[in-house]
């Protein structure tokens, strides 16, 4: 983050521990007041809540000697409920209390640690850990334009020159180094060295492979030191390097980690968004839970964070209704709580997770960081098809329902393609089936560069792929995919002592409003049943058609 933006971060803050100050003054006199007038009865539970609310924000805010008496009076009264009696003694000792008049001292050193937090990749290197924080800085200097580019070191010559035809199947353009010359920065370099620990000049880049003749521990620690991403072996296996760049591509592309927040208390949930939007994360938030299944669904977040206590529900039973759900059985949920009373004991023994008010930003943002990386990494093992790296079947048609829900709701257009390879099986009993891979694994790194923010990709199996368009017209989808057409049937694709190029057919639907996802997918498949029928290498819509060029 730009020394502006944190500036900016934490003025926000600091206005919001303002508006704060002059809330908890005039709810505080309403607590106050709400317990004169039941002085002598059993406390109320809307006194109870009030009393709670205070308790968990003031010491969020940095108040923490009247949080902590809060908290001992929300205890002493809910014992009183409990039993059936009056609480004088703690309704006079909050009558007594004395809202602050200044904002919390506390409060500049919060404000002033939340901004320079930085999310996923661009979290900073661990200091004790310099080969790091040299990748750190060595990518910097890498170029951001144009074809990512991947450099392969080999002095010993112990790559093969499948290895290239891998890592171009995965969208760079490669080249192998001279020995002596001082390469420019790159994305990726893959580097053959006899150890880790050996020094040679590397050129800067995003990503550094290591491939090494053995593996210990202080192979291991010296890649580390090295800030390598990978660590491999000879002979090289080729699955192992296209798992390791299939990882690296996905990291690449992947949206800022999403985060839902769910709390009644709207200044806190303010200090929160600030705090996690300022280290790069997409936060929503929500005060009451009663819309939470609409937002989930349309967010899609990689964390939930729960109040544990919530108008008209508690947290742990709104999670609970959250898990009947398979497509959030994975999701990491983390909740807060102001105190550790049994509930919390008992959902800590359950394996849950909770952090206890008062948080500090950093605090904050470090869990929920780890809590995103977590939940996106169990979500991408089970959505990913473990070939191609895009979705797979069932969650590509799951997608898609959500998406024409929201292109009806709001009258958005929405275009789907079905790519289907032609000749295939030519390919496989011609090449042989390690061949056929890097032909899939090609097409779906075609598709991920193409698509923008809003769009995704799946594999439906075999050679068929769907290709899902937000808020694009028939036209400009016909339009984009036989764009990809042609430069798919430039890429050639080489075997020992042979080249050859691969095609494919793609038919296109836009949504009406007599759709289902369904009857939009078979008029797709009807399209390219007519792409095929046509003598394939052409894409056919409702009412467009393109062929080879």
């Amino acid at each position: 983050m730009s020394d502006a933006a944190g500036l900016e971060a934490r003025q926000a803050l600091q206005r919001l521990a303002r508006d704060y100050l002059a809330q908890l003054q005039a709810e505080l006199s309403s607590a106050q007041a709400l317990a004169r007038q039941c002085a002598q009865a059993v406390p109320a539970p809307a006194l109870i809540e009030a009393v709670h609310r205070l308790a968990g924000s003031s010491l969020s805010f940095g108040y923490s000697d009247l949080g902590t008496q809060l908290q001992s009076l929300e205890h002493a009264l809910r014992l009183a409920q409990d039993a059936g009696q009056p609480a004088a003694e703690a309704m006079a000792a909050l009558g007594a209390l004395q809202p602050p008049l200044e904002l919390a001292s506390l409060f500049d050193a919060a404000a002033a640690s939340a901004a320079p937090m930085a999310a996923e990749d661009k979290a900073p290197a661990d200091p004790a850990t310099p080969g790091a924080t040299r990748a750190a800085e060595a990518a910097k200097d890498v170029p951001a334009q144009g074809p990512p580019r991947a450099l392969i070191i080999d002095p010993y010559q112990w790559l093969s020159p499948a290895v290239e035809s891998v890592v171009q199947a995965y969208g760079f353009e490669t080249r192998r180094a001279v020995p002596g010359e001082c390469a420019e920065p790159c994305e990726l370099v893959i580097k053959c060295t006899a150890s880790p620990t050996a020094e040679g000049q590397v050129p800067p880049s995003r990503a550094l492979i290591l491939v090494i003749p053995r593996d210990g521990y202080a192979e291991r620690l010296g890649a580390v030191r090295r800030g390598a991403k990978a660590l491999l072996t000879t002979p090289l296996d080729l699955p192992s390097l296209e798992r390791v760049l299939q990882v690296l591509t996905l990291a690449q592309e992947q949206r800022p980690h999403r985060v839902l927040l769910v709390d009644d208390d709207a200044l806190l949930l303010e200090r929160y968004r600030l705090a996690l939007a300022a280290a790069g994360l997409d936060v929503r938030v929500l005060s009451r839970p009663e819309t939470l299944f609409e937002v989930l669904d349309e967010f899609r977040p990689d964390v939930l964070v729960l109040d544990l206590n919530l108008p008209g529900c508690s947290g742990l039973e709104l999670a609970q209704a959250v898990r009947y759900s398979d497509a959030w059985l994975q999701m990491p949920i983390l909740f807060l709580s102001a105190q550790r009373s049994r509930q919390v004991e008992a959902l800590t023994a359950a394996g849950e997770e909770f952090l206890s008010k008062p948080i500090a930003p950093e605090l904050l943002v470090a869990q929920v960081i780890s809590r995103a990386r977590r939940g996106r990494a169990l979500a991408s093992g089970l959505t990913r098809d473990g070939l191609t790296g895009l979705l797979r079947q069932n969650d590509a048609r799951q997608r898609l329902a959500a998406a024409a829900a929201r292109a009806a709701t709001q009258s958005q257009p929405l275009s789907v393609a079905l790519i289907d390879l032609d000749h295939f099986k030519r390919v496989n009993d011609t090449h042989g089936h390690a061949a056929g891979d890097i032909v899939l694994r090609t097409l779906a790194n075609s598709l991920r560069r193409r698509l923008r923010g809003s769009d995704f990709a799946g594999r439906l199996g075999g050679e068929e792929f769907l290709l899902v368009l937000e808020d694009c017209s028939a036209q400009d989808a016909l339009s984009l995919v036989d764009r990809l057409r042609r430069e798919f049937a430039q890429i050639e694709f080489e075997g020992p002592g042979t080249a050859w190029t691969c095609t494919f057919s793609a038919g296109l639907a836009s949504l009406v409003p007599a759709d289902t996802p369904g009857s939009l997918l078979e008029r797709a498949d009807q399209a390219l049943y007519a792409a095929k029928a046509q003598g394939r290498n052409r894409c056919v819509s409702a009412s467009t058609a393109t062929g080879p060029a």
